[in-house]
């Protein structure tokens, strides 16, 4: 065996040992979370579960952008003194953007729940800021972890979390502490794991804090700047396109049948839980070497076409057992929430080929692309559930569903084609 064939099979190895590591505690801990929800279905009621979702949809959309998405950026330099500055970066602007939250939800509580519809999540506006701040740290420390390859560790925070935040929800629903108990049990698992993080940064790589100085961050800013230019406003657009539409349907449809989504997005979602956000985290560390040696859009390709093999036969017997099944193992008030699955089933199976594959886009440094494919994918997505709540609110999710599945197949194209220049 030449060399360079030697060393390409040790990159393999290396590839799948890393997406093994990952996705063994992403298995585990979503393994916990997907046990523990037949106790909360019978502990919280679907509008309970709605109220959780208008939490997370936020949370999630306020938080992708708290760090600048500089904690993206983590892992590509090749000097670990820029890795440092742009994990400072992150922190710095991670808890700048949850004070000024803090500040906005204590001076505007009514303005923000009449926006949303939904009086009933005024006393719980203060988690928002807690929970993006919570959200964004572990965000930023868990890059760095991964950029120096401690894979385990954030394998065993995915258990933590998991652990922490399934086993608070069902203390609280036991005590009947509805819905507070849902929406803090969520900000419990944000915040957990990153002390153990930073425990093994202070540990292994102290000595790079001292190298973080004002002129390494604005030199770091500088030369990352694709990022919170056009990576902040593709990524808002991204977790809008996702998460919003669970806030306008609570909107339109009420907060029951936000209820029953979330609960549907909750189980559709494990095979792409399962494999799909390891196989994106350990992309991102191997795209830099796999791009120097001009593979790049061959292993692209090639783990595009092993997530469809993979993938294909779970989700079409997800499709298939959902609406039989939800009423038995969740409820039968949960009866809803199974035929939501089968709508979701194409859109799901085409995010789970596009999703872990995504950040060659941003590895290519094709960043304006990808803030063109998110902004197409929040006109149509948000607009089909406007028009439908407009002229059809009884159709409202399945409008979602279908403009979901051609959002997607779009997304795929282009990452296909984009691959095919590297």
């Amino acid at each position: 065996m030449r060399i360079t064939d030697r060393l390409r099979s040790l990159a393999s190895q290396r590839f799948v040992k890393s997406v093994g590591l990952l996705a063994g505690g992403t298995v585990l801990g979503n393994a916990i979370l997907v046990l523990v929800l037949p106790i909360l279905t019978r502990l919280y009621g679907p509008d309970a579960f709605g109220m959780l979702g208008v939490y997370m949809s936020l949370l999630d959309v306020l938080a992708v952008a708290a760090c600048l998405r500089l904690d993206l950026a983590t892992p590509l330099p090749t000097a670990d003194e820029d890795g440092m500055s742009l994990l400072a970066l992150g922190v710095i602007s991670a808890t700048g953007f949850s004070l000024l939250l803090a500040a906005t939800v204590y001076l505007m509580p009514t303005q923000i729940v009449s926006l949303l519809r939904q009086p009933g999540f005024e006393p719980f506006l203060w988690m928002l800021p807690a929970g993006v701040w919570l959200l964004a740290i572990y965000s930023a420390i868990q890059f760095w972890t991964i950029r120096k390859q401690r894979f385990a560790l954030v394998a065993e925070t995915q258990v933590v979390r998991a652990i922490g935040g399934g086993g608070s929800q069902v203390g609280f629903g036991y005590l009947g502490i509805s819905p507070f108990g849902l929406l803090m049990g969520h900000m419990i698992q944000s915040g957990l794991g990153s002390f153990s993080m930073a425990r093994s940064l202070w540990k292994y790589d102290k000595n790079l804090i001292a190298t973080v100085t004002p002129k390494t961050l604005w030199k770091n800013l500088k030369e990352q700047r694709r990022f919170p230019l056009y990576s902040v406003p593709e990524s808002l657009l991204d977790t809008a396109a996702n998460g919003l539409p669970l806030v306008l349907i609570a909107a339109i449809s009420g907060p029951i049948e936000a209820g029953y989504l979330l609960l549907a997005q909750r189980v559709s979602s494990v095979p792409s839980a399962l494999l799909g956000s390891s196989i994106s985290k350990v992309y991102l560390a191997e795209a830099r070497p796999r791009m120097d040696e001009g593979q790049l859009g061959v292993f692209t390709r090639k783990i595009v076409k092993t997530l469809f093999k993979t993938g294909i036969g779970p989700f079409i017997l997800l499709a298939v057992s959902a609406p039989l099944l939800f009423p038995v193992i969740f409820g039968a008030d949960w009866e809803r929430a199974g035929a939501m699955v089968t709508w979701m089933t194409p859109f799901m199976i085409l995010q789970f080929m596009a999703s872990p594959v995504s950040t060659i886009l941003h590895a290519t440094e094709n960043q304006r692309i990808a803030f063109i494919l998110q902004l197409t994918g929040f006109v149509l997505l948000i607009g089909s559930i406007v028009m439908a709540g407009r002229l059809i609110p009884e159709w409202t999710f399945e409008a979602f569903a279908l403009a979901s599945a051609a959002y997607y197949a779009i997304f795929l194209a282009v990452v296909w084609r984009v691959s095919l220049n590297h």
